[in-house]
């Protein structure tokens, strides 16, 4: 817990601290940037304790985009080939700073009092990860790095902050990600209708990187799988920030005009971190410029050249999303969430590999699809404060753990 001790902290802070401590009910804010690192997602979400776990329900949503000049610097800290360490570390500090930011024109906007929010859940932004446990240095290590300081978040907010979930995992033995698995089962359950038997559905988050996860059971006697089935929107956005000027393809409206090109297609599918079993988790350490750098040593020499290259990228993605069907049983259908389900192109191919399991998206169960993550993180932080574990189920390979570190803002 990143606080001051306890003989130098006021009185009216050690009562607000236990206040918040012992609340069955909670006003959270979820803040989210994924690999894509396109931009902040917010989500203003109310939590309350009840039989069966915490019912919740979202009030609010936003997205606030990156400047360019800050969105390329945050990818350039993802490529191990160029990050500089005074950019990294004062990243870390003007991440958070922007984030306050975000937190405070989001309340004002809506004409919402900061007093009546408990807390900021800040998952931060990724830029390292290393999940598998390795030899090093006459020991072993295993971690993940997301920059965006949740002590500096709660200074410049105003705000109690949980961030840092990632690593409570891995410290319990676990590979940091996904995290998702827990609270899709969270609100899925929510959503199932009393007295109806049915397989339960799969939960494929296409973001960029794409993760997959099914939950049975229920708590105590919850089991969860969930794992990364490889790259999401990452390949074909770095190929459109290389070599499309532009930052993603809009639709897979380009590559629905190209073609799959199958030798290089295979050469992908060799990829060792595809016939991996779970628990496992990846980044753009094996999916990124790298990769494809070594795929294609040439630009394209035209927008056709180009369009067959998307389209080879998301025929992988649809193909290693499908390869996670062996390890997830049998089930009734899958819920489909992130920004990849926009691309059209990319959700036909995911279907024809699906098919006959019908693909259902988020919206039309009720949830905001684009902020699943955001909201997520929200109840993994609503859990923390509740003093009980965010990773149950066993998807990630680690021992039940409270997640993340509570930082306050005095």
């Amino acid at each position: 817990m990143c606080r001051m001790g306890a003989d130098t902290m006021s009185d009216p802070a050690q009562a607000a601290l236990i206040a918040l401590l012992r609340k069955r009910r909670r006003r959270m804010i979820g803040l989210m940037s994924g690999t894509s690192a396109d931009g902040l997602d917010l989500a203003l979400v109310d939590v309350q304790d009840s039989r069966g776990g915490p019912e919740f329900k979202v009030r609010a949503v936003e997205t606030l985009f990156y400047p360019s000049a800050m969105r390329k610097c945050i990818h350039d800290l993802m490529d191990s080939a160029v990050c500089e360490y005074e950019t990294l570390v004062r990243m870390h500090y003007r991440w958070a700073e922007f984030a306050a930011g975000a937190v405070r024109g989001f309340l004002r906007t809506r004409s919402i009092p900061a007093h009546t929010v408990d807390a900021l859940a800040s998952h931060g932004q990724t830029v390292a990860h290393y999940p598998v446990w390795k030899p090093f240095h006459g020991g072993g290590s295993r971690g993940t790095l997301q920059i965006g300081d949740p002590a500096v978040l709660a200074r410049l907010s105003g705000l109690p902050t949980i961030g840092d979930f990632r690593w409570s995992d891995i410290a319990a033995g676990g590979t940091g990600a996904p995290l998702s698995g827990y609270y899709h089962h969270l609100m899925l359950s929510r959503l199932a209708k009393p007295g109806i038997r049915q397989l339960p559905p799969a939960v494929l988050n296409i973001g960029g990187m794409a993760n997959i996860s099914i939950s049975r059971g229920a708590i105590p006697k919850l089991t969860v799988i969930a794992f990364d089935t490889g790259p999401g929107n990452c390949l074909s956005d770095t190929m459109m920030r290389l070599w499309g000027k532009r930052s993603y393809d809009r639709n897979g409206n380009l590559a629905a005009r190209g073609r799959v090109e199958r030798t290089t297609l295979t050469k992908m599918l060799h990829h060792p971190y595809l016939r991996r079993r779970p628990p496992k988790s990846c980044g753009k350490e094996e999916f990124g410029a790298q990769f494809i750098t070594r795929l294609y040593r040439n630009a394209p020499k035209n927008s056709a050249a180009l369009a067959d290259r998307l389209a080879t990228a998301n025929e992988l993605v649809a193909c290693s999303i499908a390869g996670g069907q062996k390890w997830l049983g049998k089930i009734g259908g899958v819920v489909v969430t992130g920004g990849g389900r926009h691309n059209r192109q990319l959700m036909e191919r995911i279907g024809r590999q699906f098919a006959p399991t019908p693909l259902i998206s988020c919206d039309y169960l009720g949830l905001p699809g684009d902020f699943i993550e955001a909201i997520g993180f929200a109840l993994l932080a609503h859990e923390t404060l509740a003093g009980r574990a965010g990773n149950l189920g066993g998807a990630t390979g680690g021992a039940p753990a409270i997640l993340g570190k509570l930082c306050l803002p005095r």
